[in-house]
């Protein structure tokens, strides 16, 4: 292997953990807004109200992460990039939390009453 190939492979492997670091730090924040609306979900009385909107916000970040996730990687792909099995794992877990959490939102929206202040 020459040199040539050798910057090919780095390269390569630098751009699928760019892809992943990126990938995972869109999961984490959404996360950490899924997290704390749990939290802010047991207080009183408008935790529904900031549940909603919290966890609302984790799931949009859930879907920006899958978009972005398949736009890079089709993007790679056309390069000639073999992406890892794990990658595509993450994602399909990732869409299956995110139909997860809509259900919920919908589940809260059903029994969410809205009072007039």
């Amino acid at each position: 292997m020459d040199v040539d190939d050798n910057l090919k492979v780095n390269s390569k492997n630098n751009l699928i953990q760019e892809l992943e670091r990126n990938f995972i730090a869109w999961v984490t924040m959404s996360f950490v807004l899924l997290t704390a609306a749990v939290i802010i979900e047991g207080h009183k009385p408008k935790g529904k109200s900031y549940f909603l909107t919290f966890f609302t916000l984790g799931v949009v970040l859930l879907l920006i992460a899958i978009i972005d996730y398949s736009k890079e990687r089709s993007k790679l792909k056309d390069q000639g990039v073999e992406i890892p099995r794990r990658l595509d794992s993450l994602l399909v877990i990732t869409i299956v939390i995110t139909v997860v959490c809509f259900v919920v939102i919908f589940q809260n929206l059903k029994s969410l009453k809205l009072r007039s202040i």
